[in-house]
């Protein structure tokens, strides 16, 4: 037995008691050789089959091979399940240490005999412990061998261990917190280091010479297990792991991650990586990456899957098959095809200005159902090359222009009223009818950029605006105006402390521009004077008071996390926690966004929320706008995509940038199938740590979300240029370096010369 005394309430994974469960400008080069450079007529390339889970396994939590050559699962509801036949059926293994071992699993590993390591934590019988430093939680190692036999590990040192896995038959590896590797003899216990990372391990790749770290700092070190020290680093692994995990460094969870390195059958110094971009073959001090599978043709370039496990098959052959297991509940088997074409037959050509989870959700769905399709999706922003937006949309209508431009169009941030003005933009009328005539969509949201009985653009997700607080205060609050009016009178009611949430006049600024910044534009694109007045002299009224509340601390670390202050679920906790007293924000989805709201409304009496109403009226939040480039080559073949990510099956996969428009996907989003409780979650507060019990909303709150989505009309601003040219120079007006007046007066001239261009 081990006690652990908690670091940052376990850091990721008890945050909550549940835990939930291809490449454009930015992915990795650098050494890479990828699969599409074939040339000519080349044939061959790898393939994927969908594989049937046990119908009961609600969670897939890790995937094993056995050296008799079967397949183990283990669900962390249902079992251990064992597959004779690479996946195809599945046997639940009865009387299993899953159904013996008392606790909460929270890491296992499986050795080729049949043995394992489990790491079982011992939950404290009030859940609310969990989150108190002055208690410990208790975590057993053991060990279980091929015939069942249980024996419990004694480390003789105070080790808080992250992660667990065999070295040899004879001992382990394992990492603490803070990213040191230690030795484990499964014999006596005994306990050494072997190197230390100095940051934390989100996974390890472990062979039978090498381990190679995946670290949150990454460091390029492979550890030589063999000669106990440190190996070379390798140049062109190094480059490719720390762009990946520099890129997907938000989507790094215990037991579901982004990443994933195994060594390659009986070899040891040859290495498996798996990442969105694809899958790739490497040697060890080699020079190149070997893409073997493109991700943008297959399953894991979907950005809404995680990887928990990845097995190689037929080792010793030129093209082995793989099985890995999504954190979807998908379990895909990649096999190479001699047959088909290297690079698929026909390409189109998909742009968005920044990364698109809904559009790289849609292109792997409709890739797996159209082989002889390559869905090539453009970003025009890494965030990686100092490329600004103006520069990018530049870029863009150069293209455009040049007759080389990209067959669909997502316009978020895009010039679209531009566009449509100049047909650059397909009329998508013809394609939405028989939709729109059966109901299929929420039509407000379709319609949004109709002009003229005509439709040029179509969002595929959106957000709502909501603000909650005590039903007295967002009583009187109608519009911008009415919102200063009330945080003027609540600093009379409370003198210290903040109101709103924001620690900075920009952070303020994005928060209110989300249900005003329609206002600002009139028909024909340009700017309303009159209009961006108002909203900056009701900004600065609520500026002036809104600082009197924040601390120099907060005040210095204001000038970050913009975006954030827009999410509603954000500022619900910090509601929650005391720290504010309104919540205004954004609700894009069920589970952990509008559940925490009506979380924190159903355990405050004499609170309430409401669509939250700015200087414009009933505003949504638009996402995935898509349309199709008038001169497309692909005209046929755009028309079909675009069709397809608005079909239901595209359209209820989850994503964090908004609700679907599909209805049906609407409404399967609203029903808690597998009965999901969200657990406790705490919050740091003045008077200590404070814990909010996190439920599905109620039958009525869920009413109130399907009216509102369907009598939404008005869509907020999506032009990054003229949206990031007020927030960039507003911050002026309300600090008092310049004038209300003069500030627009320079907004109006910079977004004058944008129009002009």
């Amino acid at each position: 037995m081990k006690n652990m005394q908690k670091t940052g309430a376990l850091f990721l994974a008890l945050l909550l008691i549940l835990s939930l469960t291809g490449c454009g400008k930015g992915g990795p080069s650098d050494g890479v050789v990828r699969s599409e450079q074939a040339v000519g007529n080349a044939k061959g390339r790898y393939m994927e089959e969908e594989m049937k889970l046990p119908e009961e396994v609600s969670r897939a939590y890790r995937l094993f091979s056995h050296e008799d050559g079967s397949c183990w699962l283990v669900s962390a509801g249902q079992g251990i399940y064992r597959s004779a036949d690479q996946g195809k059926t599945w046997e639940l293994q009865q009387d299993s240490w899953k159904d013996r071992l008392e606790g909460q699993l929270w890491d296992c590993q499986m050795n080729p005999d049949g043995s394992w390591i489990v790491s079982i934590m011992q939950m404290p019988e009030n859940q609310e412990d969990m989150f108190n430093e002055d208690v410990e939680l208790t975590f057993d190692y053991w060990f279980i061998s091929p015939d069942g036999e249980e024996k419990k590990l004694e480390p003789d040192q105070h080790l808080e261990l992250y992660g667990i896995r065999f070295l040899t038959g004879e001992t382990l590896v394992g990492w603490d917190i803070k990213g040191n590797v230690y030795e484990i003899s499964l014999s006596d216990g005994k306990t050494s280091k072997l190197f230390e990372t100095g940051s934390y391990i989100y996974n390890m790749g472990v062979g039978d010479r090498y381990l190679i770290p995946v670290c949150q700092k990454y460091q390029n070190q492979i550890y030589d297990v063999e000669k106990k020290e440190m190996a070379d680093p390798d140049p062109v692994l190094g480059d490719f792991l720390s762009k990946v995990i520099e890129t997907e460094a938000g989507r790094f969870m215990d037991g579901a991650q982004p990443l994933e390195l195994r060594q390659a059958d009986g070899k040891e110094d040859a290495w498996y990586l798996i990442c969105k971009d694809g899958l790739f073959y490497h040697v060890l001090q080699g020079a190149v990456m070997q893409q073997m599978i493109n991700g943008e043709l297959a399953t894991m370039g979907d950005p809404s899957v995680r990887i928990t496990g990845m097995l190689s098959s037929q080792a010793g052959e030129e093209n082995p098959e793989f099985l890995v297991l999504y954190d979807n509940l998908s379990l895909i088997r990649y096999y190479y095809d001699p047959e088909i074409a290297a690079v698929p037959e026909k390409e189109l050509k998909v742009y968005s200005l920044e990364e698109n989870t809904t559009l790289r959700q849609a292109a792997s769905l409709y890739q797996k159902s159209h082989p002889d399709v390559y869905v090539k999706c453009e970003t025009g922003l890494s965030g990686q090359d100092g490329m600004t937006v103006e520069d990018a949309v530049k870029n863009l209508n150069t293209e455009i222009m040049a007759g080389n431009g990209p067959d669909l169009l997502l316009l978020d941030g895009l010039p679209m009223k531009s566009y449509i003005e100049k047909g650059v933009l397909e009329d998508l009328t013809p394609y939405l009818e028989d939709g729109l005539k059966g109901g299929r969509w929420f039509e407000n949201i379709v319609n949004a950029y109709a002009k003229d009985g005509k439709i040029y653009a179509v969002p595929s997700r959106f957000a709502i605006p909501i603000i909650a607080g005590r039903e007295e205060d967002i009583g009187r609050i109608t519009d911008l105006d009415t919102l200063a009016d009330t945080i003027e009178r609540m600093r009379e009611e409370y003198p210290s402390g903040k109101l709103l949430g924001a620690d900075s006049e920009i952070q303020l600024l994005n928060m209110l521009a989300a249900v005003s910044s329609p206002a600002w534009v009139n028909g024909d694109g340009t700017l309303n004077e009159t209009s961006l007045t108002q909203f900056l002299t009701d900004a600065k009224r609520i500026w002036d008071v809104e600082k009197t509340g924040i601390s120099e601390a907060a005040a210095l670390t204001g000038m970050g996390g913009e975006e954030g202050y827009r999410q509603a679920a954000q500022q619900a906790g910090g509601w929650f926690a005391g720290s504010q007293r309104l919540a205004a924000g954004q609700i894009y989805s069920i589970m952990l966004d509008f559940s925490t709201v009506t979380s924190v409304i159903d355990q405050n009496p004499g609170s309430s929320f409401k669509l939250w109403e700015g200087q414009s009226k009933s505003v949504f939040l638009p996402s995935g706008i898509v349309g199709i480039q008038a001169k497309s080559e692909e005209k046929e073949l755009a028309v079909d995509f675009f069709q397809s990510i608005f079909e239901e099956e595209a359209q209820k996969i989850y994503s964090d940038e908004g609700y679907p428009v599909e209805k049906n996907a609407f409404e399967d989003m609203l029903v808690n199938e597998n009965d999901v409780s969200f657990g406790t979650m705490a919050v740091d507060t003045p008077d200590g740590l404070k814990t909010l019990e996190c439920k599905w909303p109620l039958p009525e709150q869920l009413d109130w979300l399907r009216e509102t989505a369907g009598s939404l009309t008005t869509p907020g601003i999506t032009d990054d240029t003229i949206q990031n040219t007020v927030l960039d120079l507003a911050p002026a007006a309300l600090n008092g370096e310049k004038t209300v007046q003069e500030t627009v007066s320079e907004i109006l001239k910079k977004v004058q010369i944008y129009l002009a261009e």
